[in-house]
């Protein structure tokens, strides 16, 4: 298993309501009620992605590194976006009109956000990330 912090998930409803936990099977279900998909992959898992590209539904790959701090603003891509975190923290943040969740990721976490779904994305420096790709038109970043 890839060494990592604790991933963290925040929901913060528009009625205050405010859910918080650190448990896998908690993040889980909770994205799923957005659409998005998360989960923790070991790196024989994150191999076996890469190696069978094709036969995963996925066209090609590539490394993100940012070793700076980045803060992305609010954007959406046309199509999916997948990455598996590799090394370092980052934060996604998802605005919607009934809640705002934020997720923090560290190395092992897998997420696909679904295509057109707005969200920002900031680290402190030092993240590495693989970014899959279904369509290479469609990962072009839509600011809001």
């Amino acid at each position: 298993m890839i060494h990592s912090k604790s991933t963290t998930l925040c929901i913060k409803k528009a009625n205050n309501e405010v859910t918080m936990t650190t448990r896998l099977s908690q993040i889980t279900s909770l994205l799923t009620d957005y659409n998005i998909v998360y989960g923790r992959k070991t790196l024989r898992e994150i191999n076996e992605i890469l190696q069978g590209i094709p036969d995963n539904g996925y066209l090609d790959y590539e490394i993100f590194e940012s070793v700076e701090p980045m803060n992305m603003d609010l954007h959406y891509h046309d199509d999916l976006e997948a990455r598996v975190i590799t090394t370092g923290l980052g934060t996604f943040l998802f605005p919607s009109d009934d809640a705002v969740i934020e997720l923090q990721v560290s190395a092992g976490d897998y997420i696909v956000i679904p295509g057109k779904m707005k969200h920002s994305f900031k680290t402190p420096g030092n993240l590495a990330a693989i970014r899959l790709f279904t369509n290479y038109d469609g990962y072009i970043a839509n600011y809001v």
